[in-house]
C-alpha cells in the first residue's frame, strides 16, 4: 500500500487582487537579480485592502487550518521588466504569498524541499524536482515559507508578495 509520507502544499485561488489597495514607493533594484522592488521600501495597505487579503488568506487556509488569526509581516511589489530572481525562500514565517496583479506567462518555480538530493541520486525522472505554477492576472498563491522558489526571466510582471504566520 503506498503512503505519501511528505507533502509540500501549495494553495491557487483567483481574487480580485485591485482590493488589496497596496501603494508602494521607492521601488530600488533588490536581491541578487536587482529586480525592481520595494521590499526595503515603502508599502502602505489600506484598511479595506488589509481586511480583504485577511479574509481571502483565511478563507483559503480554512479547510487545513483552524484559524484564530493571520498576521501578514511584510508585504511588498516587485516590477519585471526582462528581470528575474534567484532561487530564494522566505524562511523566518509559516507562510508566504503572491498576487500577480500583471503577468503574461507563468514564470515562478518552486522546487522540492530535497531537489538537490533528487538530483544526486539521479532520481529526477522518478520524482519531481522542481515545477513551474500555473497562474494568470489576479491568482493568489500561499506556500509554506520554506520553499524554494525563483522567477524565470519575466519581460512584464507586477506582483505583490508577503510573508504571514497563523495562530
Amino acid at each position: 500500500m503506498k503512503h505519501i509520507l511528505f507533502q509540500v502544499p501549495i494553495w491557487k485561488e483567483n481574487i480580485d487582487v485591485s482590493k488589496i489597495e497596496l501603494k508602494s514607493s521607492n521601488f530600488k533594484p533588490s536581491f541578487l537579480s536587482g529586480v525592481l522592488s520595494t521590499f526595503s521600501g515603502k508599502n502602505i495597505i489600506s484598511e479595506e485592502g488589509s481586511k480583504y487579503l485577511g479574509t481571502k488568506l483565511k478563507e483559503i487556509l480554512s479547510n487545513d487550518f483552524k484559524i484564530k488569526q493571520i498576521t501578514v509581516h511584510h508585504i511588498w511589489k516587485n516590477v519585471y521588466q526582462n528581470d528575474f530572481q534567484d532561487t530564494h525562500n522566505h524562511a523566518g514565517c509559516h507562510f508566504s504569498f503572491v498576487a500577480y496583479e500583471k503577468i503574461e506567462k507563468p514564470q515562478t518555480i518552486f522546487f522540492h524541499p530535497a531537489r538537490d538530493l533528487i538530483y544526486a541520486s539521479k532520481a529526477e525522472t522518478l520524482f519531481i524536482a522542481q515545477n513551474k505554477f500555473d497562474v494568470v492576472e489576479n491568482d493568489l498563491i500561499i506556500f509554506p515559507s520554506y520553499l524554494n522558489h525563483m522567477v524565470s526571466l519575466t519581460k512584464d510582471a507586477l506582483t505583490i508578495s508577503g510573508n504571514f504566520d497563523i495562530e
